[in-house]
């Protein structure tokens, strides 16, 4: 989907959260603005009791509030047990920080594929591996980093 307007996420939101039958969502978003489609997608995803695998592909996310957003309906969700989630060109703002809160307080997630390229802030390891440690139910992880920076990732993901 090629920057949508607002108001399809609260409509999309409405039915994820009364369907009862749908198992796999595959999402991508090219360039997703600054506006609520992601609260409105995380209202629907932490009503949502059916889906078990969520791909979600984000191409250049410029909002900094996304990440909490959504994380606020991963913690919310019972059903989700594999998400698989690439970000490209992933800003520097907070995200990785506001996506392991939710991550920590998940209960259903056993399998997260995190693909990043080119992540742009230094802090995105530390804060990810805090949420991460958290964790009760994650049992595989999967992370491919593609063209990272200099900084001290590995050593930050593994304190």
């Amino acid at each position: 989907m090629n920057s949508p307007s607002c108001s399809w996420a609260k409509d999309f939101s409405d039915g994820l959260a009364k369907n009862t039958s749908l198992t796999t969502l595959n999402l991508a978003l090219n360039s997703p603005t600054s506006c609520s489609w992601v609260k409105d997608f995380s209202d629907g995803l932490a009503k949502n009791r059916s889906l078990t695998t969520l791909n979600l592909t984000l191409n250049s996310p410029t909002s900094c509030s996304w990440a909490k957003d959504f994380s606020d309906g991963l913690a919310k969700n019972t059903s989700l047990t594999t998400l698989n989630l690439t970000l490209n060109s992933p800003t520097s703002c907070s995200w990785a920080k506001d996506f392991s809160d939710g991550l920590a307080k998940n209960t259903s997630l056993t399998t997260l594929n995190l693909t990043l390229n080119s992540p742009t802030s230094c802090s995105w390891a530390k804060d990810f591996s805090d949420g991460l440690a958290k964790n009760r139910s994650l049992t595989t992880l999967n992370l491919t980093l593609n063209s990272p920076t200099s900084c001290s990732w590995a050593k930050d993901f593994s304190d």
